[in-house]
């Protein structure tokens, strides 16, 4: 055969046809099945080729090329046999090879010779393997609605193991075969690809998850010296992007937990002026057209989206988290592997690593010196307000229901309010949530007092409640009620807007590459993105679709264009909280007004992005 005879295509539909045709000549084929590699014929003369071909004992059977309906058609089985197999192939979806009794009088097996019959069954039995993946069950099809049986066994010298890589399959099956698909690198391989993350973060557990779920070998190796960590009292806004990959990296059981815990934070985007009048709204529902449940936000607290993340990875026999392990720097080895070292000596060998390891990368510090994060002079001072039935009564509702809002003064400075449910600090799961809203003022970085300790929590409550002399009683109750220990300054900083690089078996995710300002609540989305988006590639460099590096640069092209946008969005609104006197900010508030009232300047400014979602 001929390598033009070679098909390379993931047709379905037109590949089961040309095999379908070949076999239904006379012809040998070697077809892919989730399973591995397999060699069919319907020609009983092919299949004794076949047979001493493969050097195959003289007990061993040939199975019947199938599908479920083929197995329902053939098969005569009890009503625990049939649930069994029911549960496996449509409720887990598996692939299955079933030996049962079959229907000797079905119009299949009036094409089978005898010897053929007692080469494929055995005590009245025969072995019809079903959902082998979207091939097979096109191939199926055909063979169903002709009532013409295919037989073969899998495509590989006896005694030599199963070949999920069509290169592997030895020169003599493909001497007598009269075509061939590749499908590249088959599901369930018993190749294993390796990859060593380093981080414990967000991104780096969501990875971890869906390249298990793939059945890429993983390690994840951080170096905070245990699971705990203080991330209480701050919570996360999940997007669609963020729910989407969540849901497909994480098991079904760790998005069961996750839905228990997530809290809805609406479609609404407030914009205020000081005394809490709406000076625009954003409603993604109306801009995008799509219904509330697509495109709303969920609000999860810190501690509990990272304890959902851990679940799994960190405990019993297949763990993958190594706590305390310092990453230092990597190495490329000859053999292709990268090495990952670790201030303890140690070290691991690995097809990919994965800088997963936060704004600070220390991968990415060997990896692209030349990116460094940018300060942009600019500087948020956050507090937390614990809410009881009283406080919920006397605020406004868009307040404490988990939607977005932005306070705009006339001057200088902006405000950031939401509210959260998450569980506390101690972090038992069994306590009432606690409810509790996040404050935010963001300031030149120059204007803000600088200092550290308890104390400081306290100047920068008097720094925050002069700077809003003036606002809705509501407002400055949020400042003056909140605990100052909960008090934080942090400075804004950014990641410049990234370029191409060469890609090579060293990657980055989330804050490790993109860090970003909290001003667009993207950050932590856009990790979990990464996640799924790095997760669909390497799947396709296991499959043999891609090689690691081509997998890679497609990840990288891909993540750099969401990445660029969430970054020019959140540096901007940072440097516009801040910049410009009352002028500019009184044209900036009537800009907000004309947007209220006309619905298209909101779909070409604040709502762009919504609409894009349409």
């Amino acid at each position: 055969m001929s390598s033009d005879e070679i098909v390379r295509r993931y047709d379905y539909k037109g590949d089961a046809k040309r095999v379908y045709d070949v076999i239904k000549a006379g012809g040998v084929a070697i077809c892919p099945a989730t399973i591995g590699y397999g060699i069919i014929t319907s020609e009983p003369r092919k299949l004794e080729k076949i047979f001493l071909t493969k050097q195959r004992a003289a007990t061993k059977r040939h199975a019947m090329v199938g599908s479920y309906p083929i197995h329902r058609a053939l098969h005569v089985m009890d009503k625990l046999g049939r649930e069994i197999v029911d549960h496996l192939v449509l409720d887990l979806d598996l692939p299955l090879a079933v030996i049962a009794p079959f229907n000797k009088e079905h119009p299949m097996f009036e094409k089978l010779d005898d010897v053929t019959m007692e080469a494929a069954s055995v005590n009245g039995t025969i072995a019809i393997l079903i959902n082998a993946g979207p091939f097979q069950d096109e191939l199926t099809k055909l063979s169903l609605a002709d009532n013409q049986p295919i037989l073969g066994s899998s495509a590989n010298i006896s005694q030599t193991g199963t070949k999920y890589r069509r290169e592997d399959i030895q020169p003599e099956l493909n001497e007598i075969a009269d075509i061939a698909l590749d499908y590249g690198l088959l599901k369930y391989n018993m190749y294993r690809r390796s990859s060593t993350i380093i981080g414990g973060g967000i991104g780096g557990l969501c990875l971890a998850h869906g390249l298990r779920k793939a059945g890429i070998e993983v390690r994840v190796f951080e170096q905070q010296i245990e699971r705990a960590e203080n991330l209480a009292g701050y919570g996360l806004h999940i997007d669609r992007n963020g729910r989407r990959a969540l849901r497909y990296c994480l098991p079904l059981s760790n998005w069961t937990r996750l839905q228990s815990l997530l809290t809805s934070a609406g479609t609404q985007l407030f914009f205020r002026d000081t005394q809490l009048r709406v000076l625009a709204e954003k409603n993604d529902v109306e801009l995008s057209g799509k219904s509330a449940h697509e495109v709303e936000r969920s609000g999860v607290g810190r501690l509990d989206l990272r304890d959902v993340l851990i679940d799994g990875l960190d405990h019993g026999t297949t763990a993958v988290i190594e706590w305390g392990r310092a990453f230092t720097r990597y190495e490329q080895l000859e053999n292709g592997k990268v090495r990952a070292h670790f201030a303890d000596g140690t070290y691991e060998d690995g097809d990919l690593l994965v800088g997963a390891d936060g704004p600070n990368s220390a991968v990415r510090h060997q990896f692209l010196p030349h990116i460094e994060r940018l300060d942009l002079g600019v500087s948020a001072i956050a507090g937390r307000y614990i809410l009881d039935e009283k406080r919920v009564a006397n605020l406004p509702l868009e307040l404490t229901n988990g939607a977005l809002n932005n306070i705009v003064p006339s001057g200088r400075g902006w405000m950031f309010i939401s509210a959260w449910r998450s569980r506390p600090a101690n972090g038992d799961e069994s306590s009432a949530p606690e409810h509790y809203i996040v404050w935010a003022y963001v300031a030149p970085s120059s204007d803000i007092p600088q200092g550290e300790g308890p104390v400081y929590g306290a100047e920068l409550h008097d720094y925050v409640l002069n700077a809003i002399k003036g606002w809705a009683p509501e407002l400055q109750e949020l400042v003056t009620s909140s605990d100052t220990s909960t008090t934080k300054c942090l400075s804004l900083r950014s990641m410049p807007i990234l370029t191409s690089w060469e890609s090579s078996n060293v990657t980055l995710l989330g804050d490790a590459i993109h860090n970003m300002t909290p001003m667009g609540g993207m950050g932590a989305n856009s990790a979990l993105r990464d996640a799924e988006t790095l997760t669909r590639c390497l799947i396709d460099a296991a499959a043999g679709r891609l090689s690691i590096t081509e997998s890679i640069k497609t990840y990288e092209e891909e993540m750099r264009v969401y990445a660029n946008d969430a970054i020019k969005l959140s540096t901007s609104n940072a440097i516009n909280a801040c910049k410009g006197g009352t002028t500019q900010r009184l044209v900036f508030r009537g800009f907000l007004r004309a947007a209220q009232t006309f619905p298209v300047i909101m779909r070409a400014t604040i709502g762009r992005s919504s609409v894009k979602q349409a």
